[in-house]
């Protein structure tokens, strides 16, 4: 079949015959282009009409947007249809959003495609758009096109997440402490804080784990508590040492908080927690401790102390270990006393302290058990040979006496020793061993060392 297009006529002769004329046009092609173009118009109605959004032609007055024509799917939008579409077709912006969408307008009439989000009244309600747009004509009359989508959600949705936000910059401004958000998933772990003008900072760090110990950013005897957080364990006020970044090679102690968040099937994809520096609270419980165990008098470990730690060392002895245990008692101190005062007393200890100190290593053990007596525990000493040449040592470095008062007094020691070698140790029964030595020393005349073995 083919489409024709006739134009007809007549024609009469001189004798009076009428002669009808056609004259026929194929148009076959262009009546099968104009049906293609129909077509193609129906699909893209319908297409616009499926959208979330609408298509739409439009003008820009005073007051608002002037809808001309515009898809079904663009009165849906707004809950209308074409029929009980406001009067006019007016899209009234909310007018504090105006210059926004005179600058979308702006950018329109430089021939810019552009596009913009505002707030228009949706019957008792209000909405949020998003058009892109450009301009089809010029003039006078200026006309446009665009696609039109309510965004109404998404606008909430921001706004609640700012809200989040601001509620985060204060809780952070009330706790005083980084919050960390670690990502199972992706290894990447940010830090938000607070900066010199009190504004939240981030810090972002990806491959965390890699770059955690490739870094050294936490002590290395705690990364297996950091390797905690990164699996998602639920943790309360655990402390660890993180790296200062001002001071290379230092680290701060920090008290951790951490929770995870869980996905639909109760595996852990997030951890939220808070670090807060505690290294000076730290430094303060150190040197509570550290003068709990010490002697006010003279620096060493006071006798609670000594023993503890003398006792953990016999205890881990095994067949491969050795020691020898000490007890260096002054000689003679009570005359010290008497003569020159406690005073005096006090420095002659202070004094002995000293040289007993710079004959030991840092692995020995020393402390002053009470008045003028003294105990150290030397490891690795191999035989009880060299154990006696330890004491005798020690001997010689407490001889020559002190100075007190700007003379010279004369001083000496006794030292009882024990030989300690290839098994765990009872420091009752090695003391009570060393004690006996002691004894023999005094009864030797003194200044002397004797040192026996289990």
């Amino acid at each position: 079949l083919k489409w024709l297009f006739s134009t007809r006529g007549m024609m009469r002769e001189e004798d009076g015959t009428v002669t009808v004329y056609v004259i026929s046009q194929d148009v076959t092609r262009k009546h099968e282009a104009q049906s293609k173009l129909e077509q193609s118009r129906q699909e893209f109605l319908d297409l616009a009409n499926s959208t979330a959004g609408g298509i739409a032609k439009f003008c820009v007055r005073e007051d608002g947007i002037y809808i001309l024509s515009a898809s079904d799917g663009f009165y849906r939008m707004f809950g209308l249809t074409r029929e009980n579409f406001p009067q006019g077709g007016g899209l009234l912006i909310r007018e504090e959003y105006a210059p926004i969408f005179e600058g979308l307008q702006e950018k329109i009439r430089r021939g810019e495609a552009a596009a913009s989000e505002f707030c228009v009244r949706k019957g008792e309600e209000e909405a949020w758009i998003r058009v892109n747009a450009n301009q089809i004509s010029g003039g006078s009359g200026e006309t446009y096109q665009g696609t039109f989508v309510e965004i109404t959600d998404l606008v909430r949705t921001r706004q609640a997440l700012e809200r989040e936000r601001e509620r985060y910059r204060a809780v952070l401004k009330i706790m005083d402490a980084v919050i960390f958000e670690y990502d199972l998933e992706t290894d990447t772990m940010v830090f938000t804080e607070q900066d010199g003008a009190g504004e939240a900072s981030r810090r972002v760090v990806p491959d965390y784990k890699r770059t955690m110990e490739a870094k050294g950013l936490v002590h290395p005897d705690d990364v297996e508590a950091c390797l905690r957080i990164c699996r998602g364990e639920s943790l309360s006020n655990m402390e660890l040492r993180l790296r200062n970044p001002h001071v290379p090679g230092r680290f701060l102690w920090h008290s951790v908080q951490a929770a995870p968040i869980l996905n639909e099937r109760g595996h852990p994809v997030q951890v939220i927690g808070a670090l807060r520096e505690i290294d000076a609270h730290k430094q303060e419980e150190e040197d509570i401790r550290r003068r709990a165990q010490r002697d006010a008098l003279n620096g060493l470990y006071n006798q609670a102390e000594t023993e503890e730690k003398i006792k953990q060392r016999l205890e881990s002895f095994n067949q491969n270990s050795s020691g020898v245990y000490f007890i260096l008692d002054v000689d003679n101190f009570k005359q010290i006393n008497d003569t020159y005062g406690h005073f005096s007393g006090d420095e002659a200890l202070r004094q002995v302290s000293d040289r007993l100190s710079g004959q030991l290593r840092a692995t020995d053990i020393v402390g002053r058990i009470g008045g003028d007596e003294f105990v150290a525990f030397l490891p690795d000493v191999g035989s009880l040979k060299d154990a006696q040449t330890k004491g005798e040592r020690i001997l010689q470095s407490l001889r020559g006496g002190i100075r007190l008062e700007g003379r010279n007094i004369p001083l000496s020691v006794s030292i009882g020793g024990v030989f300690c070698q290839g098994r765990k140790g009872d420091y009752c029964a090695v003391y009570r061993l060393a004690d006996q030595a002691l004894y023999e020393a005094k009864r030797a005349g003194k200044d002397s060392c004797r040192v026996c073995g289990q």
